[in-house]
């Protein structure tokens, strides 16, 4: 998180690690991640990042 504040950057592994940690073990919704991800990233870019939050949660879950 540091250096994503700090650059606006992030190595795509990188990414996809914080990604699974904000969504498998802190169970966090994919939504917010992507928001964080499209206001701190500098080539974010809407269609791709929110389809990898999307794959990296798994199958669709029911949020009531």
């Amino acid at each position: 998180m540091r250096e994503l504040v700090a650059t606006g950057y992030l190595h795509n592994r990188a990414r996809m690690w914080m990604a699974a940690i904000r969504i498998l073990k802190l169970r966090l919704w994919w939504e917010a991640g992507a928001d964080l991800f499209m206001r701190d990233l500098r080539d974010g870019d809407p269609a791709p990042k929110t389809v990898s939050w999307r794959w990296v949660t798994g199958p669709p879950v029911d949020k009531s």
